[in-house]
């Protein structure tokens, strides 16, 4: 029996989505490059140092100036208010699909 048959005759919905997922994924990496010699490159090093010369020469070398930044602010915060209703406001809009933050606690935990 033909696997689509045996994923048919399942009846299991979960079944088919890692079925139809599976089959529609594309698992072939990066696609054949061509460099400047306009020679098709398919070896997965070769295709490497293809990115690494293009992204190598994309970057500019350091000039030794530094900007000033003025120390002048324009608005200031003179005060903030924080409350009870503001923090649960605050933790019940947190998406607890999403992985852990800067302080490693993910949303869940609040």
């Amino acid at each position: 029996m033909q696997t689509e048959e045996q994923l048919f005759k399942s009846n299991n919905i979960g079944s088919f989505y890692k079925f139809v997922n599976k089959s529609i994924s594309s698992r072939s990496g990066i696609p054949p490059l061509i460099n400047e010699d306009h020679v098709t490159v398919t070896d997965d090093q070769a295709k490497a140092g293809l990115f690494n010369e293009y992204f190598a020469s994309t970057g500019r070398p350091d000039n030794g100036f530094i900007p000033s930044c003025s120390s002048s602010t324009e608005s200031c915060l003179d005060s903030v208010e924080i409350n009870e209703s503001n923090v649960l406001a605050a933790v019940k809009k947190l998406n607890n699909n999403y992985t852990s933050g800067p302080d490693g606690l993910p949303a869940l935990f609040f």
